[in-house]
């Protein structure tokens, strides 16, 4: 039986029931699309390879039933990571190093792919989301999850009560006396959800679910999913804290993401944090594009780079960092073991496509909200102020064998306004792609 599913273009709001990348909304065989207005398309069959799907904005597709059609599809000679990279490098002219940081790179420019996803269950997503609703605060969990790259710890266990761990970024959903199965596995996970700390819901609904820790040091998380769950399975419920709000609680705007597995195996969730308009933020969010890292101070960063420049404390010209853990700490005692310094971060308004993404950037001036590096599966996310960036202005050629155009954002030099939500596993290189997204 062929695996396939349903594809729109949609260049309005994401559609609930479906996910979205970029202009594509990506529907299941049994929710979300039905009552659209949009034209969907039959995607190709996953099993035979892995598939991409990318806007057409021109229409010059047609399809079987010869209606115009904004989208094409793509798909991989064969079902593996050598065949899938060689399709998108023939793509997009890009060279990659694994399917996963393929993958990557399509979805920053809009693309599609069911690279990651399994071949037999059609996935939906998984959304998680905590935010204020009316007097109160409530966190809310829909979709599926693949876990077939976890390992199961205990299976059967009896829940006894739910809530939310701040400090440790862990959380327990469900109502008491359902049992649970907990998986060790997850790689990623952030430090925190905020400054406040550990406080029951005042109800609690629906498939038991969270993350969780046994024992200190935080890592490893554990995942907790109902007893006998299998990939692809629908999850939901919810958690009520009534009468308060995010910040009473010390719950930090942001995008906390968890992460396991790789290959066709590799998933992730976040956990979204004042998302709606009761949060008493935008809502706002944007992925500005594809960067490469330079580890010149030139004093700026060219035209689709983005830099980590050190500054001496007494002075000098500094250098470039390739470790992005040190954005935001007010000092560090650099190789030579005596000079300080302070890191920041400068991000050229040009992307390495040389499409402007000064829209995007400039969300950043003026706004409290997050910011996520990401290469590979190497990411770090930051937390910041409303007054952490501002706009740097360049003239169009600044040296004669040094092209800069337009401006650049970059953190201000007075620090603490900065900090990191969750930390990169590695330093960052400068040969492959880096996407910058933006939560506000």
């Amino acid at each position: 039986m062929a695996t396939n599913r349903p594809f729109a273009r949609n260049t309005g709001e994401p559609i609930s029931g479906t996910d979205q990348i970029g202009n594509l909304a990506i529907g299941t065989p049994t929710s979300g699309f039905e009552a659209s207005a949009l034209k969907w398309w039959s995607g190709a069959d996953e099993d035979l390879g892995y598939v991409i799907v990318f806007e057409d904005p021109a229409g010059s597709h047609i399809g079987a039933d010869g209606i115009q059609a904004f989208i094409g599809f793509k798909r991989s000679g064969a079902k593996t990571e050598a065949s899938f990279i060689e399709l998108v490098e023939n793509l997009t002219g890009v060279t990659f190093a694994s399917g996963d940081a393929a993958k990557t790179y399509l979805n920053t420019i809009g693309m599609w792919t069911s690279w990651g996803l399994g071949s037999s269950t059609p996935i939906s997503g998984f959304t998680l989301t905590i935010d204020e609703v009316g007097n109160d605060v409530v966190l809310q969990f829909e979709g599926s999850l693949n876990i077939n790259d976890l390992t199961l710890y205990s299976t059967g266990e009896t829940l006894y009560g739910s809530g939310l761990g701040i400090p440790s970024a862990t959380f327990i959903s469900g109502g008491s006396g359902g049992t649970y199965d907990l998986y060790d596995g997850i790689d990623i996970a952030p430090e925190n959800l905020g400054t406040g700390y550990g406080m029951p819901p005042t109800s609690s609904t629906g498939s038991p679910f969270g993350v969780i820790t046994l024992s200190s040091p935080l890592d490893p998380r554990k995942l907790l999913v109902p007893s006998g769950y299998t990939s692809g399975s629908p999850l939901s419920g919810s958690m009520t804290f009534t009468n308060t709000t995010l910040e009473s609680l010390g719950l930090v705007n942001g995008t906390y993401t968890y992460s396991w597995g790789s290959g066709a195996n590799a998933e992730s969730f976040s956990v979204v944090i004042g998302s709606g308009a009761g949060s008493g933020t935008s809502g706002t969010s944007g992925t500005s594009g594809t960067y490469s890292l330079s580890t010149l101070y030139a004093p700026a960063p060219e035209n689709g780079q983005i830099t980590f420049p050190a500054h001496p404390i007494a002075g000098g010209t500094g250098y470039g960092e390739t470790n992005p853990n040190l954005v935001g700490q007010d000092t560090f005692t650099g190789q030579d073991g005596t000079t300080e310094y302070r890191t920041q971060i400068y991000i050229n308004h040009n992307d390495v496509t040389g499409s402007n993404m000064e829209d995007v950037l400039d969300l950043l001036i003026g706004n409290a909200g997050t910011l996520t590096l990401t290469q590979n599966d190497n990411s770090v996310t930051y937390g910041f102020t409303a007054e952490s960036f501002y706009k740097d202005l360049y003239p169009n050629t600044y040296s004669a064998d040094n092209m800069f155009t337009g401006a650049e954002i970059q953190t201000k030099s007075t620090f603490g306004s900065i900090t990191i939500i969750s930390a990169a596993s590695n330093n960052f290189n400068t040969t492959e792609p880096i996407t910058i997204t933006i939560n506000i």
